[in-house]
C-alpha cells in the first residue's frame, strides 16, 4: 500500500471516530450508512458530493451520478475489484484509484449498495446477497482493478433523462428538394418518443421521407441557448415558432449549422424538421447551456457520462483579462488567445506576430488541453468567428517584400491585458495592444524606428472598403481617416511612412448587426 493511501485509511479513521463521538451517526442506525460513513466518506464525502484536494483532481461525486443507477452489479464490481484509470463522472475527469473493498462481510456490501443507489443514486433498494453472490462469482478470476472501458462495456450506463417532454414524432413520404411544409401535408403516422431523444431507430425507410418532431424542451438556466444541428439530407429546427439552426440539402451548403436563442427557465415549444432524399441518412442535435455546457438531444450521437466533453470555461468573469496559450483553430501552431472583459476575444499569433482571429461572447474552453495533454485544436466558444489576416503582416514600401517578424515577450497591466512586443526589418520595434469596450476594440501599434522609412501593413485578407472602414461579414475594422489604403487582389493594406521614433496606428474592431 502506498503512503498516500496510508495516510488516507488513516484519515478515514479520524473522520469516522469524530462522527461516532459527537453523535452523528449512532450503533443503531442503518448499517448501510454506518458502514459507508466508515469506510467510504473519506473520500466521497458524508453528502457524497466527493471531496477536492488541493493541488489534485479529488474524489468523484456519488451524489447524482449515472454510475449508481441501472444495474447494481457495476456497484458490487467496484467494491470487489477496485477502479483505477480516468474515469468520467458528471462531465468532470476523475484519475484517482478506488482501492477494491473485497474484505467486507456479503451483508455489509449488500447494504452498502442499496445505501448508496437510494440515497445518492434515487433508485430503489432490492439488491441482496444471493446477487452479491453471483456478482462476486461471475468476476472470480479477475486480478486486476477494473478499468472505465472495462466495466462499461459490461454494465453500459443509463441515457440521462432528456430535457425534451412529450415528443412525437410524424412522419411522411415524398420526393422533395427541400425541407417541405410538413403543417401543410397529412402525416403517414405519428409515433410516440417516451424517452425524449430524436431518432431514426423507427424508421426502416431508406430515401424519400420527411419527419417532423414535436414537444417541448424543459430550460433550467437563463440566457443564450446555441443548438447545433447535422443531418443528411435536411433538417430545420423550431423554438417556440422560431427558426433557430437549419442544416440544408444544397451540397453548396455546409451540412453543420449553429444558432442561438435567448431563452428563460421552464417549457419551450419544440419543432424539429428532417427529410431524407437519397443516400446516406442521419440526423444529429445538441444544445449548450450558458456556460458551455452541451446535451445530446439525438440517440445516435448521445454520448454517456464517461465520454462527455470536458468544459473548462475561461470566458472573464471578474474584470480581469484570461489568456490561453494553446493551440487554437483557425490561428497559427503557436498562438496566445486573449479573452477582455465585455465579451471580446482574440487568437494573437506569436508566431507571426499578428490577430489571427476575433470573436465575440463566450471565450474558449480549456478542457480539451488542460485534461488530455493538448491534443488537437480547440474551437473559439462563439458562432461567429472572423479572420481578419493571416500569415505575416509587415512587408518593405512596395509591399512586394515581407518583414519577418520576431516576438521579443508580452508584458501584462493590473488587469492581465497583455501588450505584444516584436521586432521587424531588425530596427523597428512595435508594441502592440488593445482596449476592450462594450462596443468595439481598440487596437494601438506602437511603431519605433531609429530612421525614416516606409512600411506596409496588411489589415484584412478580404472584405469591402467602405471609405476608411474595411468590413468582413459581421466585422468592421476602422482605420484613421489619413490612412493610405490599397488594395493587392483580395487583400488590404495600409502604407505606413514612419518618422523616426514612435508612430502610431490605431485600428478599431466593432461588430454590425
Amino acid at each position: 500500500m502506498s503512503d498516500y493511501f496510508r495516510n488516507l485509511n488513516v484519515v478515514k479513521l479520524l473522520f469516522t471516530n469524530v462522527l461516532l463521538t459527537t453523535g452523528l451517526v449512532s450503533a443503531e442506525e442503518n448499517l448501510g450508512k454506518t458502514s459507508y460513513l466508515q469506510v467510504c466518506s473519506a473520500c466521497h464525502g458524508v453528502d457524497g458530493n466527493g471531496l477536492q484536494i488541493q493541488g489534485a483532481e479529488g474524489f468523484p461525486p456519488l451524489s447524482g451520478s449515472l454510475w449508481l443507477k441501472g444495474d447494481a452489479d457495476r456497484v458490487a464490481q467496484i467494491i470487489l475489484h477496485g477502479l483505477q484509470g480516468r474515469i468520467y463522472v458528471k462531465g468532470k475527469k476523475y484519475d484517482q484509484v478506488m482501492p477494491q473493498q473485497g474484505s467486507l462481510t456479503d451483508e455489509t456490501a449488500v447494504a452498502v449498495i442499496n445505501y448508496v443507489r437510494t440515497e445518492f443514486g434515487g433508485e430503489k433498494g432490492g439488491y441482496n446477497i444471493d446477487d452479491f453472490k453471483k456478482a462476486r462469482a461471475s468476476s472470480k478470476n479477475r486480478s486486476t482493478q477494473w478499468t472505465e472501458k472495462e466495466l462499461l462495456s459490461r454494465y453500459p450506463l443509463q441515457r440521462p433523462e432528456s430535457p425534451i417532454k412529450h415528443l412525437l414524432m410524424r412522419s411522411y413520404t415524398g420526393d422533395w428538394a427541400k425541407i417541405p411544409d410538413f403543417k401543410a401535408m397529412q402525416e403517414d403516422a405519428i409515433e410516440e418518443e417516451h424517452d425524449g431523444y430524436i431518432s431514426l431507430k423507427k424508421i426502416n425507410k431508406k430515401e424519400n421521407f420527411g419527419l417532423m418532431w414535436v414537444g417541448e424542451i424543459e430550460i433550467t438556466k437563463e440566457g443564450d441557448h446555441v443548438f447545433e444541428i447535422n443531418a443528411d439530407d435536411g433538417a430545420k429546427l423550431y423554438i417556440n415558432g422560431e427558426v433557430v439552426a437549419q442544416a440544408k440539402a444544397d451540397n453548396s451548403e455546409k451540412k453543420l449549422k449553429n444558432g442561438k436563442v435567448k431563452l428563460k427557465p421552464g417549457l419551450h415549444k419544440f419543432r424539429l424538421d428532417y427529410f431524407q432524399k437519397k443516400g446516406n441518412k442521419g440526423i444529429s442535435i445538441k444544445y449548450r447551456e450558458p456556460g458551455l455546457n452541451w446535451f445530446w438531444l439525438s440517440e445516435s450521437t448521445k454520448k454517456p457520462e464517461a465520454e462527455v466533453k470536458v468544459v473548462i470555461d475561461l470566458t472573464p468573469k471578474d474584470g480581469q483579462v484570461r489568456m490561453y496559450n494553446n493551440f487554437i483553430k483557425g490561428s497559427s501552431a503557436r498562438t496566445m488567445g486573449v479573452g477582455y472583459p465585455l465579451g471580446n476575444n482574440i487568437a494573437f499569433s506569436t508566431e507571426h506576430c499578428n490577430l489571427d482571429l476575433i470573436w465575440k461572447g463566450d471565450f474558449i474552453s480549456a478542457g480539451r488541453h488542460w485534461t488530455k495533454r493538448g491534443q488537437g485544436f480547440e474551437d473559439p466558444a462563439s458562432e461567429v468567428v472572423v479572420s481578419p489576416s493571416q500569415g505575416v503582416a509587415w512587408s518593405d514600401a512596395t509591399g512586394s517584400k515581407l518583414l519577418n517578424a520576431q516576438l521579443n515577450g508580452i508584458q501584462t497591466d493590473e488587469i492581465g491585458s497583455p501588450t505584444f512586443g516584436y521586432t521587424i526589418a531588425d530596427n523597428i520595434q512595435v508594441r502592440d495592444s488593445f482596449i476592450s469596450s462594450s462596443d468595439s476594440l481598440e487596437r494601438t501599434i506602437s511603431i519605433n524606428t531609429d530612421k525614416m522609412q516606409t512600411v506596409t501593413f496588411k489589415v484584412a485578407d478580404s472584405g469591402e472598403q467602405q471609405e476608411n472602414n474595411i468590413v468582413i461579414g459581421k466585422l468592421k475594422i476602422a482605420l484613421p481617416e489619413t490612412a493610405k489604403i490599397t488594395k493587392n487582389g483580395k487583400s488590404h493594406f495600409v502604407t505606413l511612412d514612419l518618422e523616426k521614433g514612435t508612430n502610431k496606428l490605431n485600428l478599431t474592431y466593432s461588430w454590425t448587426k
